[in-house]
């Protein structure tokens, strides 16, 4: 127009300032929107022989996200509550156990209808979303928990929490694994020997987790167990009967007897003191069951290394009356996708700073 005409820019019937939106600015740049400059927008004209004004929409989409952090385990109370244990994408879960997955994603902008649960077993079948008629399996609080009870080896695999919108879609996974135990009785008390979890992938498939389809005792030869994956690999385990005691010839030795115990270990100074199992002087908690323990040599006889069924290696340095610290080592051969607990048969703590171990792989580290 004539006289040239000023620009006055609004959001939401309020004005927006700063050099970039008045005076001649006939278009104004968002750089990098987010849902905060969601509105509408009115362009106003004025000059000395009148006013007239565009307006316009900016609806501002965004995908749903489901970052890591946010699938996470807990365990289901008394109550039917579920408490949060720790956040992860792998679990190892005992069979006969309650538990729920929780999946508590951005829902992006406009919000996603709905969380889907896929088992990824089952992709690609017309039943790959979760079988809710299932009664070990529901879907609770508007899909962000995916709920097991009662949960067997058949459950192992990786499901998938999926949402999508108009701008995209995103998933998160978390993989389930439900270990193999092995439980001994004595005393009347039912003691958790071992626990034996599956390898993470095989060398033929580095990207599918693996889970136990099989497990069977050799009916003719004693403590031989047969195990097959669902990958088809087989693997054969062959147990023995020890007793771990510090055996060192110190005059330091307490003579320490220790027995495992699930997620325990049972420790007893028979120098000291005579106590019945499954009682004990003193009991040392770890976050995985124990599977195997070794006594330090001379001159820390009363020390140990204790091996978690999910690869975790501690110390427990023996302080007077029978205190114990304990310290988590890292072994960087131990560690990674293509190590499993499985593979370690034997540790012996053979002398101070010597740590002999043997396992079914290289390891050069």
């Amino acid at each position: 127009g004539s006289p040239a005409p000023s620009y006055t820019w609004y959001k939401d019937t309020e004005e927006l300032t700063g050099s970039d939106a008045m005076g001649r600015v006939f278009r104004i740049e968002i750089a990098n929107p987010t849902d905060n400059h969601d509105g509408a927008y009115e362009c106003s004209v004025s000059n000395e022989f009148g006013t007239n004004f565009a307006l316009s929409r900016l609806s501002f989409i965004s995908p749903p996200n489901v970052p890591d952090s946010s699938t996470n385990v807990g365990e289901i109370l008394d109550d039917g509550s579920v408490v949060s244990v720790n956040q992860m994408t792998n679990v190892t879960v005992q069979a006969g156990t309650d538990f729920c997955v929780m999946c508590e994603p951005s829902l992006g902008s406009p919000p996603a209808e709905e969380i889907v649960w896929r088992r990824n077993s089952l992709e690609g079948t017309e039943h790959e979303g979760i079988d809710i008629s299932d009664v070990c399996i529901t879907i609770q609080d508007n899909g962000t928990r995916l709920c097991f009870t009662d949960v067997s080896r058949a459950y192992s695999d990786v499901y998938s929490c999926f949402v999508a919108n108009e701008a995209g879609s995103d998933s998160g996974n978390i993989t389930i694994q439900v270990s193999v135990q092995l439980w001994s009785v004595s005393n009347y008390h039912w003691y958790l020997k071992q626990e034996i979890q599956s390898p993470k992938t095989t060398p033929t498939d580095e990207t599918t987790p693996t889970h136990y389809t099989g497990v069977v005792w050799d009916p003719i030869v004693p403590l031989r167990l047969h195990t097959l994956l669902n990958n088809g690999q087989y693997i054969q385990y062959n147990w023995k009967r020890g007793v771990v005691t510090s055996t060192s010839l110190n005059v330091n030795n307490n003579s320490t007897v220790a027995v495992i115990d699930g997620e325990a270990l049972l420790l007893t100074p028979f120098r000291d003191v005579i106590v019945p199992l499954p009682m004990s002087h003193k009991r040392l908690v770890f976050p995985s069951p124990v599977v195997m323990a070794t006594f330090a040599p001379p001159p820390t006889p009363n020390d140990l290394l204790i091996v978690l069924s999910d690869g975790s290696v501690y110390v427990a340095k023996s302080g007077t009356k029978m205190e114990y610290t304990l310290t988590n080592l890292r072994f960087p051969c131990m560690e990674g996708d293509d190590f499993s607990i499985h593979k370690l048969r034997q540790i012996v703590w053979a002398a101070d700073g010597l740590l002999v171990g043997v396992v079914n792989k290289s390891c050069d580290e």
